[in-house]
């Protein structure tokens, strides 16, 4: 039998599997009591009674968008609902902000989503997880 449970904060007893006590984080460091990354999303994995102990560093996500963009909203919403934390640029009101999006891009339409180094324009969800994911 294999359940599993995500949490972004490791440290919460309320969030852990029961069984064999607190387990530690592998995301950066082996061999620790408890995560001290706040990036960090967890996975509990239980097979009758181990815990098995996987974790995945959080996406470093830069979105270059404007106020009335529906799409940039939709990918903010969607980022949210992942628990991912990200950077917003707003490239109408910040010039600096705008020539960096015209230099990574080379155009000016929005968002433009900046997923671990790799650019999406656009809000596309299948590349946007799979990007995450790398």
């Amino acid at each position: 039998m294999l359940f599993w449970r995500a949490s972004r904060s490791p440290n919460r007893s309320d969030e852990r599997s029961s069984g064999e006590g607190e387990r530690e984080c592998s995301c950066s460091q082996e061999a620790r009591d408890t995560c001290s990354e706040e990036q960090c999303l967890v996975f509990f994995f239980v097979v009758a009674g181990p815990v098995v102990l996987y974790s995945l560093p959080m996406p470093k996500i830069t979105i270059y968008s404007t106020p009335w963009c529906g799409y940039c909203k939709q990918a903010k919403e969607y980022f949210q609902t992942k628990g991912w934390e990200f950077t917003e640029k707003d490239v109408q009101a910040d010039t600096v902000a705008r020539e960096e999006m015209i230099n990574k891009t080379g155009q000016l339409g929005v968002p433009v989503i900046d997923v671990n180094g790799k650019i999406i324009i656009g809000f596309d969800r299948p590349k946007i997880d799979q990007y995450a994911a790398s």
